[in-house]
């Protein structure tokens, strides 16, 4: 059974990177930097999925988004609790999380999303500039200038949640492996088929590029021309559930990448990424070259063998 969950993440924006950080998840935080942020959230997937993976089922609960988890930047001014009273000054991002103590009685928690496990609890009545300053004017006081230096906002960052499914373990998976019994045998049924499972991709990670989560933050309007009525054929050929082959076919220049990059926008809308934001739910698009399928083939036979593979193989197409 498969399981979909939804991770807050705090993203950071630099010259020249996308950082992403998640929350919440305690020793089993992840981190993930890239050029650009469809890769940062390719690999900050796969890094969770991981994690989730070899997660025990009472831990689970963790992976899920805390309703009412909100950014604040506050402007701190404070001197460090150090031999040198050091005077630091920058605006602060700060993570604000809601907890419950009992079942009506809610609190909230507040920490720095670069140092989750150090967490002070503060009143909505008090304000949170104050108690922030008291709390990082003690936890701060052994760090050095340039470590704090880069604990203050540029401004460029903000929370956004990251979606991914994954195969869910069962408490019945906790139990130890049981001595098979002599009469075991007799239990099995000869005429009960069993469904193969289907298995991750192998063969078209290595030789296509998926166009999916590029397109999931771009604008539909920076897209090109909409080129009718070839993009609402396309949506009645590869928008049903029961997709079926298509041939594009036209001279260079005439729109056909133009008109692929508006079909993959169209699929994620059509399924409704906007709403859960989980590339595991969508159909995804590849794009295969010639050059790919025969490249490192010396041999009769070894790139039509990988066509195979890669239509009816390992990839379970």
């Amino acid at each position: 059974m498969s399981v979909s969950f939804s991770v807050p993440v705090y993203m950071s924006k630099y010259k020249t990177a996308v950082a992403l950080t998640t929350l919440g998840l305690g020793a089993r935080t992840q981190t993930a930097s890239a050029q650009q942020l469809p890769k940062a959230e390719e690999a900050l997937r796969t890094a969770l999925k991981a994690a989730a993976a070899a997660a025990r089922p009472v831990e689970l609960v963790h992976f899920d988004l805390k309703r009412g988890t909100r950014l604040e930047r506050i402007r701190l001014e404070f001197t460090l609790k150090d031999a040198k009273h050091r005077r630091v000054s920058g605006i602060c991002p700060i993570i604000v999380e809601p907890r419950f103590a009992t079942e009506g009685r809610p609190f909230e928690i507040a920490y720095h999303p670069f140092r989750q496990s150090e967490w002070f609890v503060f009143s909505a009545y008090d304000g949170l500039a104050n108690p922030a300053q008291a709390y990082f004017a003690q936890t701060w006081a052994e760090m050095d200038d340039d470590v704090i230096a880069r604990m203050w906002s540029n401004g460029k960052d903000s929370l956004k949640i990251v979606s991914f499914t994954v195969k869910e373990r069962t408490l019945l998976g906790e139990l130890p492996n049981r001595a098979k019994g002599i009469w075991d045998d007799l239990e099995n049924d000869p005429l009960a088929t069993k469904k193969k499972e289907k298995s991750e991709l192998q063969v078209l990670p290595n030789l296509g590029n998926d166009l999916t989560p590029g397109a999931t933050n771009v604008d539909p309007d920076s897209l090109g021309m909409a080129r009718p009525p070839y993009r609402e054929q396309l949506e009645v050929l590869l928008g049903a559930r029961k997709k079926q082959s298509v041939l594009l076919v036209g001279p260079p220049g005439c729109g056909k990448t133009t008109i692929i990059r508006r079909l993959v926008s169209d699929l994620l809308a059509a399924e409704d990424y906007a709403t859960h934001q989980n590339l595991d739910r969508v159909t995804h698009v590849w794009r295969i070259f010639g050059k790919q399928l025969i490249a490192g083939m010396s041999h009769l036979g070894q790139w039509e063998q990988r066509c195979v593979e890669l239509l009816v193989g390992n990839d379970g197409s």
